[in-house]
């Protein structure tokens, strides 16, 4: 069983996963000052299309999940993909999200949209994107830089944040932010490792299957994310209620459970009928409750900072690297090889 104790000096001595916690702790000003600077739209959109990979591509799932909680007249598609549908390209203010400006898939995607006579506007921090929104009149927000792309999602959802303002109805991000500051060096850093050391040794040598229902697919989507690229650990995303009508027959006993369920609770039935039939058939499972407050983007990103920073202390409990990615890189060579 893994103590704080034996955890913290294992961080102490790894000085990568230091660099990833620690820029946590600044979310909250990045969050603040890029908001601060970039430019609002004179046209609000409708429809909304976010086109981005891995941890870019996050924040279109934030934003919907932002929109169906506040039941807002928005329509919006995300695509972790460049093939987007051509005839939905000219009727949506297409977003392109690339933190370093080179992914070959958001590339793809901006040629299409050039190709049909889209309207897009790019988000990155560097790279050939920076040049595409040059060549062709696209609006640009250019970020300051993480030193991982998924470090960097205050400063990829800021410019969104703002080009929503007043449709996402949101309050002062200033104090949002100083919120997310405050919570992170508390609650998920704080005295004992908080709730993030609580749940990665819960998650210590278990597979778990993350099960959300409308709401907070964001969050487990990016927590299975993190899971995956962080600890190198096998993790699955499943949705409510659509797992009673096949997954559920997986849990046919405790000992036929290869996976172990981690729910992100709600108010609604459907997550209490998973918790009846899981106790019924008794199977372990963890819960956790999404906090609830009217700061609609504080409750994402506090949850989404929280389930990051298990998985970096799940990554030192495993004795595995959290910061490089090595089968996806290679998957990048092997796809600039195969577009060349």
């Amino acid at each position: 069983m893994f103590t704080w104790r034996r955890l913290k000096n294992l961080l102490n001595k790894n000085e990568r996963a230091g660099e990833m916690l620690r820029y946590y702790t600044l979310w909250g000003e990045k969050l603040r000052d890029t908001y601060e600077k970039v430019e609002e739209l004179r046209r609000i959109p409708r429809s909304i299309q976010v086109i981005g990979m891995g941890g870019s591509g996050i924040v279109g799932y934030i934003i919907k999940d932002m929109v169906y909680g506040k039941g807002l007249p928005i329509d919006i598609h995300i695509f972790n993909s460049p093939n987007i549908p051509r005839h939905r390209i000219k009727k949506s203010l297409n977003i392109l999200v690339s933190h370093s400006g080179n992914t070959i898939e958001v590339l793809e995607a901006a040629k299409l949209i050039k190709e049909v006579g889209g309207e897009a506007i790019i988000i990155t921090s560097d790279g050939l994107m920076e040049d595409i929104a040059d060549r062709y009149g696209w609006r640009l927000y250019k970020i300051e830089p993480a030193p991982l792309p998924r470090l960097a999602l205050p400063q990829l959802i800021a410019p969104i944040l703002k080009i929503l303002r007043h449709r996402l109805r949101l309050g002062e991000i200033a104090k949002s932010s100083k919120r997310l500051d405050r919570y992170i060096r508390s609650q998920i850093m704080g005295r004992g490792g908080g709730e993030a050391f609580k749940i990665s040794r819960a998650l210590y040598g278990i597979k778990p299957v993350i099960y959300y229902t409308d709401g907070n697919e964001s969050i487990a989507y990016r927590f299975k994310a993190m899971l995956n690229e962080n600890s190198k650990h096998e993790a699955y995303t499943s949705y409510i209620p659509e797992i009673f009508h096949n997954q559920i027959e997986i849990y046919t006993s405790a000992l036929d459970s290869l996976h172990t369920p981690y729910i992100l609770m709600g108010d609604d039935i459907y997550t209490k009928i998973l918790k009846e039939f899981l106790i019924r058939r008794r199977i372990y499972y963890i819960d956790w409750m999404p906090m609830k407050t009217r700061d609609i983007l504080y409750r994402y990103l506090a949850g989404i900072a929280l389930h990051d920073v298990t998985s970096i202390y799940l990554a030192v409990m495993k004795g595995v690297d959290p910061y490089t990615t090595p089968s996806i890189s290679m998957y990048k060579e092997l796809i600039r090889e195969w577009s060349s």
